[in-house]
């Protein structure tokens, strides 16, 4: 008799029976998420830091753009108030 170990695919098995239904679709979208990335093969404490890595270049990505859109646009409107008054 053939004797399967448990695997990080097992834990992530969707329960559809258990919880209301929201619940349920975030569980769903979760799996769906990490069978999709391939982060069902990390153990819980490396996805937790795979996370916190991704999210830390993802804000400090959006914080630069933000700065750097509204940077562009004064410079854009001091360039146009200089246009004008010539």
């Amino acid at each position: 008799m053939t004797h399967l170990s448990k695997t990080n695919t097992d834990s992530l098995c969707c329960d559809t029976e258990a919880g209301g239904p929201v619940s349920r679709s975030v569980r769903k979208f979760v799996y769906r998420y990490n069978q999709w990335t391939g982060l069902y093969m990390l153990e819980a404490h490396e996805r937790l830091a795979f996370h916190c890595v991704v999210g830390l270049f993802f804000v400090s990505s959006c914080l630069y753009t933000f700065l750097f859109a509204s940077g562009f646009l004064d410079g854009w409107k001091e360039s146009a108030a200089a246009v004008v008054s010539n």
